[in-house]
């Protein structure tokens, strides 16, 4: 009798953790970038991460070889950096309780530093959603720049 009610006290176990979520894998479809913009390819590395409660968004901080080795030796940005912060929407995870993880893609924000006549030049885009549709607003651009490159390193061993 003591097996028979271990059996379905295992079973019925089994059976609550099992739901739906939006993931094939393991991998979280909806936050995914479009093939447009290929970290991989960009050959981008985590910089840091941010999380803003408020607005129940979460970014990441991506930097090319020169802009992580500068960012990490606390140096200024020079020509030759490519910064990428990516904004997602969050959402609760349904594979932990209280958990919180990307959702859909609600901004990427490129941008290159090159050498300029007066010293460095920032050139900067932001794209709107999964669809990575080009923003035109150019009002918040300086503050959007600044606010990005002000963003520190995650200190990792």
């Amino acid at each position: 009798m003591k097996a028979k009610i271990l059996t379905a006290a295992v079973l019925l176990l089994l059976a609550s953790c099992r739901g739906h979520n939006n993931t094939v894998d393991g991998f979280n479809e909806k936050a995914s970038l479009a093939p447009e913009l290929n970290i991989n390819a960009m050959h981008l590395k985590v910089l840091t991460t941010s999380v803003d409660k408020i607005k129940g968004t979460m970014s990441t901080l991506y930097g090319n070889d020169t802009a992580v080795n500068n960012a990490r030796r606390g140096r200024p940005h020079i020509a030759g950096e490519t910064l990428a912060l990516v904004t997602w929407q969050q959402t609760d995870d349904p594979n932990w309780f209280g958990g919180r993880i990307p959702d859909s893609v609600r901004q990427v924000e490129i941008i290159h530093v090159a050498a300029g006549n007066a010293g460095i030049a920032y050139n900067y885009a932001s794209y709107a959603g999964k669809s990575l549709t080009p923003e035109k607003d150019t009002a918040s651009r300086q503050v959007r720049i600044e606010r990005i490159l002000s963003m520190r390193p995650a200190v990792m061993p």
